[in-house]
């Protein structure tokens, strides 16, 4: 957490920014992400996971294509690492957001390739959200995601709840399939 504040306060501020926590009950979840995107449209993100049995960071580079009717779109290509067998891979990566009247959508795909290490090929939907803007604070809604390794499938779906404020919001979603998840989300947007 040290080196996240760290990383804001020297790299130069050019045009937006957002910090993310997310947590889960008994720390079987962990999440830490900083994305910062430039005015000529590159983007950086740099996350880390953690979940029993694995520790990942990702460190990513991006381009934000021109937004079309409420729709953003931002590739990424993304090196790993997890502390765990010193595993090491690339991802293909994608960061949608759209937007339009009180409908909000987002979502997180990536293809993962490794490169050493023991864990095999994966895709990932994180957090495929959509919500309705009940009031100027308050989202409701619904989020999906999944992982797929092989021919094996781990859906996930459930509600969500976010809370809006003037720094970005607080969300809580409770998703179940394959499992149970719940999550305890934080989101600053810091814009320049």
């Amino acid at each position: 957490m040290k080196y996240l504040m760290l990383t804001l306060a020297i790299f130069p501020v050019f045009a937006d920014e957002l910090v993310e926590f997310r947590g889960a009950p008994n720390a079987s979840y962990r999440y830490a992400d900083w994305s910062h995107s430039f005015k000529n449209k590159l983007a950086t993100d740099m996350y880390y996971v953690g979940v029993p049995g694995n520790n990942e960071a990702d460190a990513c580079v991006g381009y934000s294509l021109p937004a079309f009717k409420g729709l953003s779109a931002t590739p990424f290509f993304c090196g790993l690492a997890a502390k765990e067998d010193r595993e090491l891979g690339v991802k293909a990566a994608a960061v949608l957001a759209w937007e339009k009247g009180k409908f909000k959508a987002d979502a997180y795909y990536a293809h993962f390739v490794p490169l050493r290490g023991s864990i095999k090929a994966y895709d990932l939907l994180d957090a495929g959200n959509a919500t309705y803007s009940a009031t100027k604070r308050w989202e409701v809604g619904a989020s999906v995601g999944f992982f797929r390794q092989d021919r094996s499938w781990n859906p996930l779906a459930g509600p969500l709840v976010r809370r809006n404020d003037k720094t970005g919001f607080w969300a809580v979603s409770f998703r179940t399939g394959a499992g149970n998840e719940l999550r305890f989300i934080r989101v600053f947007n810091i814009r320049r």
